[in-house]
């Protein structure tokens, strides 16, 4: 796939996705089940109240609905780095410290790759040339940070408790978004102004966005190139080993040691 196939799909907008029968059990409910066994009581209450979340979102709902059709499960830990998707599974964990809003967006991320995944239009290590999958690694990565951007932006709008999602302007990707759409400081909330005219875009405008947009997000993620460059080698025997420690460790300098301008992007007026 193409970033313009993506983005032509994406700017259409969020649809359901199609399934031969339609459960009357209410969809956060199905997703709930998705646990894996032996979650606690807890782990799946902090997983209904994210789905419930989410589905206030028209892509959050999508999502959500991929994630039920497509049989994947979720579980909790409290792992460095909060969140991954393991495809050999179909698994989705995350951290379970998070607040409900930064793990809904959490879950979406990861959710993400598990589209590309089920769909066959991501990396795959085994398959593809060190290049390529470089390439399609950082492709996934760019969808995945700006589909938190655009869940974030929905349930600012939408969520019926608005306190509830105070915490998603303290998330990266929603910041580029208002920085790059409208100007907004990094690290400063959004004001009335902004909010009301992020509000009003339609979606058509949305769609301009979405093209005009997504560039930024693939240069904010070139940080995984040297990281995953390094994967492919030890899948081969070509490097050794590391732990998964050392790994994201790794990767945590080589997202701090970006250049300024490509970690808080703004956007160029012509």
């Amino acid at each position: 796939m193409t970033a313009l196939d993506w983005t032509r799909r994406l700017a259409r907008g969020a649809k359901p996705a199609t399934v031969a029968v339609r459960s009357s059990v209410p969809l956060e409910q199905q997703a709930v089940t998705q646990l894996r066994d032996g979650s606690s009581p807890v782990d799946r209450e902090h997983a209904a109240e994210f789905f419930t979340l989410l589905l206030q979102s028209p892509t959050g709902r999508d999502d959500v609905q991929l994630f039920v059709d497509q049989g994947i499960t979720l579980a909790f830990d409290t792992r460095r780095g909060g969140a991954g998707y393991i495809r050999g599974a179909k698994l989705i964990v995350l951290n379970r410290t998070q607040v409900t809003a930064r793990t809904a967006l959490d879950f979406v991320h990861e959710v993400t790759h598990a589209r590309c995944h089920v769909s066959r239009t991501g990396c795959d290590i085994d398959a593809q040339t060190q290049e390529q999958y470089v390439r399609s690694v950082l492709f996934e990565e760019s969808q995945a940070y700006f589909r938190e951007a655009l869940v974030g932006r929905e349930l600012i709008h939408r969520a019926r408790d608005p306190l509830a999602v105070r915490a998603l302007f303290t998330v990266h990707p929603v910041q580029i978004w208002f920085q790059l759409v409208h100007g907004v400081p990094y690290h400063k909330p959004p004001g009335r102004d902004a909010l009301d005219a992020d509000m009003a875009l339609d979606g058509r405008e949305i769609g301009i966005l979405v093209r005009e947009l997504h560039p930024y997000f693939v240069r904010f993620v070139e940080f995984y190139r040297n990281v995953e460059s390094a994967k492919w080698e030890i899948r081969r025997g070509l490097r050794r080993p590391e732990r998964q420690e050392v790994v994201a460790d790794v990767l945590g300098m080589c997202a701090a040691e970006q250049d300024h301008d490509w970690t808080y992007p703004k956007r160029r007026v012509r």
